[in-house]
């Protein structure tokens, strides 16, 4: 990828150390052309990041954190619409349900249950709600784990009468 945008001479674009000219500069319009290029190749390798991300072991926490992080700069070269219609909150609605999708697909199969269930809520839990639902899961998951390999309370005291203490003798 860097070598692609080194050949289009583009990586300061992305790295920031070629910042845009001032927007009374004539070389501002130039810059945003040759930007625009650039940034389909990173709008591309975030889609295909994020298309490619599983939860895979990791905490809901980090999974989520990670997809956020890719959702976010995603987001910064999205437009979004500007006007004061019904549009705007449309597709702000629309990406929040694309992002939740997204985000309950690849959550491992111990998510199976929980995931349904939002899934059958009306109206849809927002990103937030559902997010909260999965670590709620996973912590009671945690829970019922450590409780069920936890030693059982009798066998603490339990006290084998064949040992012998030779110290004492």
């Amino acid at each position: 990828m860097v070598t692609a945008l080194t050949a289009k001479n583009k990586v300061g674009m992305i790295d920031g150390t070629v910042p845009r000219p001032p927007e009374n500069d004539p070389n501002g319009a130039k810059w945003d052309v040759c930007n625009a290029l650039g940034n389909e190749t990173r709008i591309y390798q975030l889609k295909a990041e994020i298309d490619n991300l599983k939860q895979e072991g990791m905490s809901v926490t980090k999974y989520y954190s990670r997809l956020k992080t890719l959702w976010d700069e995603l987001d910064n070269y999205l437009e979004i619409p500007t006007c004061t219609c019904s549009a705007t909150k449309l597709y702000t609605a629309q990406r929040e349900r694309e992002k939740t999708h997204q985000f309950l697909m690849d959550l491992g199969s111990e998510s199976a249950t929980v995931r349904s269930n939002i899934l059958s809520h009306e109206p849809p839990h927002s990103l937030n709600k559902v997010y909260a639902l999965i670590l709620h899961e996973e912590r009671k998951n945690i829970v019922t784990q450590f409780h069920e390999n936890a030693t059982p309370d009798g066998a603490v005291f339990f006290v084998d009468p064949y040992i012998t203490c030779d110290v004492l003798s």
